[in-house]
């Protein structure tokens, strides 16, 4: 079995556009004769590699903590797009029962998708690109109760079924989390 790191990190990913820059800041150094060494994070939550909640870009109290956790482990399928994944794209795929979707290369995803995302019992999608879309893109898919991941990094990775490990880190309230995702390849069969 291959483990396969498929994030972006937090501090090297360019921020999306009017996001603040992400600094980290040592409050103990133990170079300079402190006991420890202890470090503070400032980012939004939305920075590297995340998951967004509907509560993102829905009046909704559905907040990161509250998504399950079955939308980020489990089986998943990693696809190639070129272009917008729409929903002539979605209807397409044979996902083996997986209900976790990966894209590569897309561009973007279309708000008609949502539907057909339902239809194929997927519950998360994920993206290589810093957001899935536009505001009318995030509303349709996180108003379809599907999980969101951004700013994967899927360059590795070969299209096929993988066993995905990325559970949002658990922040209350948040309207997103940062993820440490990873790809088991050779677990599913």
């Amino acid at each position: 079995m291959k483990i396969i790191d498929i994030s972006k990190g937090i501090l090297t990913t360019p921020v999306y556009p009017g996001d603040p820059e992400p600094t980290l800041a040592k409050v103990c150094d133990r170079a300079k004769g402190d006991e420890i060494n202890l470090s503070i994070l400032m980012a939004c939550v939305h920075t590297g590699t995340h998951a967004d909640s509907p509560h993102h870009f829905l009046d909704s109290d559905n907040t990161i903590e509250k998504l399950p956790l079955e939308h980020f482990i489990g089986r998943c399928k990693v696809t190639s797009c070129i272009g917008v994944a729409d929903e002539a794209f979605i209807d397409a795929l044979e996902m083996n029962g997986c209900k976790i979707l990966l894209v590569k290369d897309a561009t973007g995803f279309s708000a008609l998708c949502t539907q057909a995302l339902i239809n194929k019992d997927i519950t998360t999608i994920g993206t290589e690109r810093a957001s899935i879309g536009d505001a009318n893109v995030h509303t349709a898919i996180l108003g379809g109760n599907i999980a969101v991941l951004e700013n994967l990094d899927l360059s590795e990775v070969s299209d096929g079924e993988y066993f995905i490990f990325a559970p949002p880190i658990k922040i209350e309230g948040s309207d997103g989390a940062f993820v440490r995702a990873v790809l088991l390849d050779g677990f599913v069969k």
